[in-house]
């Protein structure tokens, strides 16, 4: 047994060498930042029980957040290919720090609006910028693996930030706040020190085509089919964070503890098997392991109503967290070998940008079905739309002929 699990601790060590330093301190600054996502999960309360705000008004607030990040990401990319993306890193924790401190001073509907707006920007504005440097120090046949190191590290920061916020706010939830924005102050100066001397590095150049290196990638109809494709996975898997909690606690009758045992399941299946994954499939043409990983992720929702049982959860549960482990990462892989050095950033930041609303419009869309037909049909109806998905990508030209176009 112990050699087993030495031998499983030593082939992820194994998986993990050829990265460069850079794409490890980047990952590394994407952790600390992420930390700090400890006040999205408790502003909602704030603003319900300590600002007495009703759940209308806190609702409509928070919503706020949300549009600001769908805006944040595209304007980061944009600005990632104007200025690089040490500018527009800094320039995202900076005043996401000083967002996330003022909003111990604010009193009013309108304060909190404009402030969380501008959070949610300023926040998701590093997303394209810190995707677009990792890609900037890799070659394109490791990329994979690097965005594979930096969903761990953000997986890893989500994980711990809630946690730590749940003990700050037994202290007041000013403390909450400082934290937050001392976290991203933290990140910052990680970034200045590794990077602010550091000129643009450009690891590759692709060989693409004139009519791929237009500067507007709405131009690229590969890549907003694709951007389609990504929007019905998000579809897929943004459930979790909306209508499967409440199914599982329904159907399965499983207690809050239950349940956030099922999701640290789900953490862990990625620490320990997501880049071996990725090691083994990168032989394979990505736009397949994308297809393949969605076909994963709807079987493991659609399966959810045909039985009651804890194991069977389980079992379900790692179905579709293979999914999550081959499709994600590959999604960004993808668009940044899609891309070019000069449009990287408007490319990671759209495609940012319309992921980032899946995670609106599932909950909707769930509810909806739910509401009119029942949770049976959500299910099934992830499951087919796992299946489409697969079928479509099976359809595009593989990445290597999209590369040569």
């Amino acid at each position: 047994m112990s050699q087993a699990i030495e031998k499983l601790f030593s082939t992820v060590s194994d998986s993990y060498n050829d990265l460069p330093k850079e794409v490890w301190i980047l990952s590394g600054i994407s952790f600390i930042n992420r930390c700090g996502t400890m006040v999205l999960f408790f502003i909602a309360i704030y603003l319900s029980q300590y600002m007495n705000f009703d759940i209308v008004t806190t609702g409509r607030i928070v919503g706020f957040y949300g549009i600001g990040a769908i805006l944040g990401s595209f304007l980061g990319g944009i600005l990632t290919d104007k200025k690089g993306a040490f500018f527009v890193q800094t320039l995202s924790l900076f005043c996401t720090a000083i967002c996330f401190y003022s909003l111990e001073h604010l009193n009013s509907e309108f304060s909190f609006t404009i402030v969380l707006f501008f959070s949610g920007m300023f926040f998701d504005m590093i997303r394209p910028a810190n995707s677009t440097a990792i890609s900037q120090y890799c070659e394109p046949e490791t990329r994979v693996k690097a965005f594979v190191l930096e969903r761990q590290a953000i997986n890893l920061g989500n994980s711990i930030g809630p946690a730590l916020g749940g003990f700050l706010v037994v202290y007041g939830f000013h403390w909450l706040f400082r934290i937050d924005s001392l976290t991203c102050i933290l990140a910052f100066i990680l970034l200045w020190i590794n990077f602010h001397d550091k000129k643009r590095t450009i690891k590759h150049s692709l060989n693409i085509k004139k009519s791929q290196s237009l500067s507007s990638p709405l131009k690229n109809r590969a890549f907003l089919i694709f951007l389609a494709i990504s929007f019905l996975i998000g579809i897929c898997f943004f459930q979790i964070f909306s209508t499967y909690p409440i199914f599982m606690k329904s159907h399965y009758q499983l207690t809050e503890f239950k349940f956030g045992m099922i999701m640290s399941l789900n953490a862990i299946l990625i620490i320990l098997f997501e880049m071996i994954l990725a090691n083994y499939a990168k032989k394979f043409d990505p736009l397949r392991v994308i297809g393949v990983g969605a076909f994963m992720m709807g079987i493991g929702f659609a399966i959810l109503p045909f039985n009651s049982n804890y194991v069977f959860a389980i079992f379900a549960m790692s179905i579709w967290s293979i999914g999550e482990m081959i499709s994600l990462p590959f999604m960004s892989a993808h668009i940044a070998n899609m891309a070019n050095e000069n449009n990287r950033g408007k490319y990671l930041g759209i495609y940012s940008s319309i992921f980032t609303s899946s995670l609106a419009f599932a909950p909707m869309i769930g509810s909806l079905i739910i509401d009119n037909i029942g949770y049976k049909a959500l299910w099934v109806s992830i499951g087919v739309l796992g299946i489409i998905i697969w079928f479509l990508l099976e359809q595009i030209k593989p990445e290597s002929e999209l590369r040569e176009k």
